[in-house]
């Protein structure tokens, strides 16, 4: 079952260190959304075009990508901008797509 957030930006934190994002779409199992159902801000969909949604960084704030970023495992330092960061997931993002495509052609 697909899960998202309901929200334009931002982030829902429920602990264990685990977040939903604005804008992505994220796979549960159903005994996971009988524990999730319960937050205001998730919603079940099953929107297909949401299954891989493009990711827009520019929306959050930086703390938010800080935090992003470190679950990613990018170092953030102290003089990294805004555009420093988003570029540096970015380029993560783009590295697990080519990652994917490239184990589906040697299937």
């Amino acid at each position: 079952m697909k899960v998202k957030y309901k929200h334009a930006t931002g982030a829902l934190h429920i602990g264990g260190g685990r977040f939903f994002y604005a804008g992505e779409t994220y796979t549960v199992t159903d005994e996971e959304w009988e524990q999730l159902q319960w937050y205001e801000d998730l919603e079940e969909t099953d929107d297909a075009t949401l299954e891989n949604p493009q990711i827009v960084l520019d929306k959050y704030t930086v703390d938010e990508l800080k935090v992003m970023a470190k679950e990613a495992g990018i170092e953030i330092t102290a003089s990294m901008k805004k555009a420093d960061i988003v570029a540096a997931l970015e380029a993560i993002e783009v590295n697990a797509h080519v990652e994917a495509r490239e184990g589906k052609a040697a299937e």
